[in-house]
This record gives C-alpha cells, sequence and structure tokens, in this order.
C-alpha cells in the first residue's frame, strides 16, 4: 500500500467516526 491510499483509509475511518460522534450526540447515546 502506498502512502495515498493509507491516508485515504484514514480520512475514511475518520469521517465515520465524526458521524457515529454526532449520531450518538444528537440522539443522547453519550
Amino acid at each position: 500500500m502506498d502512502v495515498s491510499s493509507k491516508t485515504v483509509i484514514l480520512i475514511n475511518l475518520g469521517a465515520a467516526l465524526a458521524l457515529i460522534g454526532l449520531l450518538s450526540v444528537r440522539f443522547g447515546w453519550l
């Protein structure tokens, strides 16, 4: 894997975690 692929994966993971966090806060799960 090259650096660009790893960067894309990290960005996708970060976006997914951010989305889950926002949903959790919105629905009061946290």
